[in-house]
């Protein structure tokens, strides 16, 4: 892995400015949990997580409106009123709202205008036409098709994609594997999948490398930071390193099944907040950029306020990213 590191470093940092901008997106998955109202469809519910993101500067939300059962438009989504209510609260924070969707088998059914990934888009691009001042601003799609992806299908999902939201004014982001780095053709061209993915230039990256600890760029210690390496690398050599956003898990591995490892859960938000600020310094002393945090997700336990170690807000974590930005302009203008 140093040798991986070592021959992309140098590209990657004469690709950077030298003051590399600091991450700007806190971005929170929120999906319904079991035996509690959903935020998208129960007023009273959304409010709270509107406010709490308000006041712990989320910038985007990613929230899943997809309804096993069509609603009166023949859609199938959570009832639309709602969503647009939902939307248009969110907007007035400053807030925009990107509908998350996929599904493990969403590479293989393809984009055919009568497969199901085609159709789910439609229901969004049915909504956002019936609903034009509580538009959606965007699409991620969560696609995480098992332990031996058909890559190159999945690529193909994508632009498939980036065509309909493009088509539709909407932007695209997509939740990727840090571990897809095996070579696919695609286009005609042979490489790595995540450089292929990158290439795409979608609005944003997550990466989900998800550790409970920063570890190093050059995989000395292991951590976020070792299984994000490659993409943050390449991004930052093409000139796309703003796009990428570093997952932080936060599931309690009880009932998700994710190793104690992977996630957050049992030390707290500070622990989170900690490892945030790690993946930025080393990043900034390294010359690289990147666009900030993703964050899954809401109420399992982060911003939940009822679990241990996780209180209501979180306002620490994208102000004190922010900081050294202002302090760099504000010595640049003395200057």
């Amino acid at each position: 892995m140093w040798r991986v590191f070592a021959g992309f470093a140098g590209v990657a940092m004469l690709a950077v400015a030298r003051d590399a901008p600091q991450p700007r997106a806190h971005t929170l998955w929120v999906y319904s949990v079991s035996g509690l109202p959903n935020p998208v469809t129960d007023g009273p519910t959304g409010d709270t997580l509107i406010q709490r993101a308000a006041a712990s500067h989320v910038t985007v939300l990613y929230v899943s409106a997809y309804s096993p059962t069509a609603n009166q438009a023949n859609r199938y989504l959570v009832d639309e009123a709602a969503i647009a209510t939902f939307i248009e609260k969110a907007h007035a924070n400053r807030i925009t709202v990107y509908v998350s969707m996929g599904d493990v088998d969403w590479p293989a059914k393809g984009c055919a205008a009568a497969a199901t990934p085609y159709q789910r888009f439609n229901d969004i691009a049915g909504y956002d036409a019936a609903h034009p001042a509580a538009r959606f601003d965007g699409v991620i799609l969560d696609v995480e098709p098992g332990s031996n992806p058909d890559l190159a299908a999945l690529l193909r999902l994508y632009q498939c994609f980036e065509q309909q939201t493009a088509a539709s004014g909407l932007a695209l982001a997509a939740a990727i594997n840090a571990f897809w780095n095996s070579t696919v053709s695609f286009n005609g061209v042979t490489k790595e999948a995540y450089r292929h993915i990158v290439d795409l230039k979608l609005a944003s990256l997550v990466v989900m490398g998800y550790r409970n600890t920063a570890g190093a760029l050059d995989c000395s210690v292991g951590g976020v930071l070792c299984l994000d390496a490659n993409v943050i690398l390449y991004a930052n050599s093409v000139g796309m390193a703003g796009r990428i956003l570093v997952g932080l898990d936060t599931d309690d591995p009880a009932v998700s099944g994710a190793a104690a490892s992977e996630t957050f859960f049992a030390q707290g938000q500070a622990a989170l907040d900690a490892v945030a600020q790690s993946v930025e310094r080393q990043l900034a002393a390294a010359g690289l950029g990147f666009g900030g945090f993703s964050v899954h997700n809401y109420r399992n336990a982060y911003l939940s306020g009822t679990v241990s170690g996780w209180p209501a807000t979180n306002p620490g974590l994208l102000r004190r990213m922010l900081i050294p930005l202002r302090l760099r302009r504000g010595k640049a203008s003395a200057a």
